[in-house]
């Protein structure tokens, strides 16, 4: 489109969003156009969301997006795990542990004009167990699933009684995901019970529109009811290709992008024309084996393949020295990581002869396709191919998209190996442990069962914070180390890069950001 031609009057009636597309094509800018951009913030994502429900959303891409739109009664300051008030103002743990009493803001509505109060705390909790029963809510479990029952005390009052003792249960209502609070109003007057279409939280940003394929557009909340978010119009892009998405930075087509690859991050501190970030996450990348299908319902099998693998050289290779070899499941900032636990070494020798003895021939390797931080799952699936190569067993790749990898894992559920990362939603040691419960199918990707895990797991769950729960999960970590669903290989980091006008850019350990902070120049 060109403006050149056309009249100033006609000019200053072209909306914003206009004048941004305008702003990223070869066109000449105009002052408005200067000004628009000035006023929007881009940031390019790898992968499109799967829902902007905050009760069905499940995954990193949707959570970047909603932590923007929606609020929890708790959070966590940014940058930190230190858990302070948001929509609710204080909290009051009965003796028991048993009640949790919140004091609710006064001042606080959704975007669509409904007021924020007990009922609609209410609503939202039992509309998640609701779903929980009846559709895919990993998240109703981890957040709300020890919960009895709500009781309204007055109008900003609400009481959440428990079903059992749970030690985390306030950080899981600080969690950036599964905890927020959304509009009564627009959930009694959505389709099939989904505001996927029209998300309505009280958060500093609000929902204006989806383009499949290409980017979500959020507005400023004039009547947000803590500081006002910095710039007014805030675009998420979807640009799949890591390479696309370094080249659309560098030419100033978006602000912001996530998951730099290594080579790009060397390009772009040699370039000097955007800035590097590199932050810590609380998350761990790793392959996990189907312990439901042969041949790795054999542990025995299970070990070989370990032990075919070198990862340390592996992850050097990959990681470059941006992330470290993870030893355990459990990062090293969260409490009950165990540093002694040892999973099989490489010994090519012993791999090939166990795997000859087992008769392992060829087996199916599920990876994700979207290329992240430290290549693409189909990267490291390549590379354990060729691992497994070495030692005589041939190998299928299937590379899928996000929502499709999703439904292959916990739906179909045809592979043998695959790769994953968890990030931890509330820094606790029981969220990261119990994507490896029977009780929660749609994370356990290595449908691992063990009567001992779970006995360890919620043993946990019902002592309090301090040295004796910390060894529990030690235990829990050695267990798995010996039982061998899965193969820890790295922690992660997050490489971000930002236009040197951004400013105050903070990714949370959880991996979510508060784009409200963000200014630019």
């Amino acid at each position: 489109m060109i403006f050149k031609n056309l009249c100033p009057r006609l000019l200053i009636s072209i909306t914003v969003f206009s004048l941004i597309v305008c702003c990223l094509s070869a066109c000449k800018e105009s002052p408005s156009v200067i000004e628009a951009r000035k006023n929007s913030l881009i940031y390019a994502q790898s992968e499109e969301p799967s829902s902007l429900d905050s009760a069905r959303a499940g995954d990193v891409p949707s959570s970047v997006v909603i932590f923007n739109i929606y609020e929890s009664l708790l959070k966590f300051k940014e940058g930190t795990l230190e858990m302070v008030p948001n929509l609710a103002k204080s909290w009051k743990e009965s003796e028991d542990h048993l009640s949790y009493d919140f004091k609710l803001r006064e001042d606080v509505e959704f975007h669509d004009g409904t007021k924020f109060d007990a009922e609609a705390v209410k609503f939202n909790i039992e509309r998640q167990l609701e779903l929980n029963r009846d559709e895919d809510m990993p998240y109703a479990v981890a957040v709300y699933g020890v919960v009895k029952d709500v009781e309204v005390l007055d109008r900003y009052s609400v009481r959440l009684n428990l079903k059992e003792v749970c030690s985390y249960f306030l950080k899981s209502m600080a969690m950036d995901i599964g905890a927020f609070m959304a509009s009564p109003e627009a959930i009694k007057k959505s389709k099939n019970n989904d505001i996927t279409k029209n998300p309505v939280g009280t958060g500093p940003y609000k929902y204006l529109e989806w383009k499949r394929g290409q980017n979500i557009r959020l507005v400023r909340n004039e009547k947000y009811w803590g500081e006002k978010a910095q710039v007014k119009n805030l675009f998420f892009k979807f640009i799949k290709d890591a390479s696309s998405r370094v080249v659309a930075l560098l030419s100033g087509e978006v602000d912001i992008i996530e998951k730099v690859d290594v080579d790009s991050a060397e390009r772009i501190k040699s370039e000097g024309k955007a800035q590097l970030c590199l932050s810590d996450v609380l998350g761990t990348h790793y392959m996990a084996f189907n312990t439901q299908r042969a041949p790795f319902n054999n542990k025995e099998a299970r070990h070989a393949v370990c032990q075919c693998i070198n990862t340390e050289e592996l992850v050097r290779t990959v990681c470059r020295g941006y992330a470290k070899r993870a030893l355990s499941l459990l990062p090293e900032l969260i409490p009950g990581h165990n540093k002694n636990v040892k999973y099989p070494s490489y010994d090519q020798d012993a791999a090939k002869a166990a795997l000859g003895a087992l008769g392992l021939k060829k087996i199916k390797i599920l990876s994700l396709s979207s290329i992240g931080t430290f290549g693409s799952d189909q990267q490291w699936a390549e590379a354990v191919q060729s691992y497994l190569q070495k030692v005589g067993v041939e190998s299928e790749i299937e590379a899928c998209d996000l929502k499709t990898y999703r439904d292959k894992l916990s739906t179909e559920r045809d592979f043998d190996l695959c790769f994953y990362r968890w990030i931890s939603d509330n820094g606790d040691a029981d969220n990261f442990l119990q994507i490896l419960s029977k009780d929660n199918p749609e994370l356990n990707f290595s449908r691992y069962e063990s009567d001992r895990f779970e006995e360890i797991l919620n043993t946990g769950k019902s002592t309090p914070y301090g040295p004796e729960r910390d060894a529990s999960y030690v235990k829990a970590e050695k267990l798995l180390s010996e039982d061998i669903p899965l193969l820890p290989l790295f922690y992660n980091k997050e490489i971000s890069a930002l236009a040197h006008g951004v400013k105050n850019f903070i990714l949370n350990p959880t991996g979510t950001i508060k784009f409200a902070l963000i200014s630019k120049i």
